[in-house]
């Protein structure tokens, strides 16, 4: 973490910054600003290719990635949990609010052997981004459109298309209706 201000900011006001960074590249590729009831991204962010990675492992074997929103989310997350799971092999991945291809395949393709986990938030934005990281997972195209309370889920490669209620659109549903077993928990 850093302290940041926003260089557009006329208010002078610091903030908390997690700077964000793509496996084996160099240096930090963006970085994302909170404050109280307040969160972005720096001005010229890669957005798409970059995540916030916190290496619990000091270093050693990653056995275990787990993905999440935001770097807040993830510190409350290992908060939480840190005395119910083993985080001495974990990257902890935050997103940034948003959801790339490029993000989880960066990541899945530097620690292959990793098992992958989620922790989003239980919303509707938590369980599409739960589902497009299974999806990323096994490398299939997957296309959703939301409309009133029903979500559409396409995933073209297979020719599978299925509707649910936005209160039904969980990760275990896409497993049952989309017929695929990515190993994400």
């Amino acid at each position: 973490m850093r302290l940041v201000r926003a260089n557009h900011s006329k208010s002078g006001i610091i903030n908390i910054g997690f700077p964000y960074t793509i496996p084996g590249q160099a240096g930090v590729k963006g970085v994302e600003m909170v404050n109280y009831g307040w969160k972005q991204h720096a001005k010229h962010s890669d957005k798409t290719n970059a995540t916030r990675q916190a290496d619990l492992s000091k270093g050693g074997l990653i056995s275990q990635v787990i993905f999440g929103e935001s770097a807040i989310d993830l510190m409350s997350f290992y908060e939480l949990n840190k005395d119910k799971l083993p985080f001495d092999q974990s990257l902890l991945v935050g997103t940034g609010g948003g959801l790339s291809q490029n993000q989880i395949t960066n990541i899945l393709q530097t620690h292959p052997e990793a098992s992958i986990h989620t922790a989003f938030d239980n919303d509707l934005a938590g369980n599409v981004y739960d589902i497009k990281v299974a999806a990323f997972q096994l490398d299939k195209e997957l296309i959703m459109r939301k409309d009133g309370d029903t979500i559409t889920v396409n995933l073209p490669a297979s020719e599978k298309e299925f509707t649910l209620k936005e209160s039904n659109l969980t990760l275990t549903n896409f497993r049952k209706l989309s017929g695929l077993r990515p190993s994400l928990t």
